[in-house]
């Protein structure tokens, strides 16, 4: 199967590309907007998502296993992989159902935020020295690419 090209670069580079070479400044002030909210708001639903009982079955889960501490879990000590952190703060944003939602028309809405949040702060984590403009880039990126796709 042939890759998807425009002008014989493929699709997949130029969105690598867009995505490493966007900064903060470059993005419009909606979607500036919209990445604060988000990592606002799956701050708020994540830490009402900490409280939902089946949250500290997972907890034990994950400290038992063997891990290197990259990233934090949210609202304790504990630390784990970017990709577990990942997983268990986004799975707490979502607990109660109260995640923000992306509106396509009136009926129909997906829920982004509590996806992309949770993942871009444990990679900022994992990578070190990720400033929170460079953070905020990531989220408001990462939220239009899963939009779009």
């Amino acid at each position: 199967m042939q890759p998807h090209t425009t002008d014989g670069f493929p699709i997949e580079r130029r969105v690598a590309a867009h995505l490493a070479t966007t900064d903060w400044a470059d993005l419009p002030a909606a979607s500036r907007d919209s990445a604060l909210r988000a990592i606002l708001w799956w701050l708020a639903t994540g830490l009402e998502g900490v409280t939902e009982a089946n949250h500290a079955t997972l907890l034990r889960y994950v400290k038992h296993l063997p891990a290197p501490a990259e990233a934090a879990i949210l609202a304790t000590r504990q630390r784990t992989t970017a990709e577990l952190a990942g997983l268990v703060n986004g799975r707490a944003g979502k607990a109660w159902e109260h995640e923000d939602k992306y509106w396509v028309d009136e009926t129909i809405g997906f829920a982004v935020g509590c996806c992309v949040v949770p993942a871009a702060i444990a990679s900022a984590e994992a990578r070190g020295a990720v400033s929170g403009p460079a953070l905020a880039t990531a989220v408001a990126l990462a939220i239009d690419l899963e939009i779009r796709l």
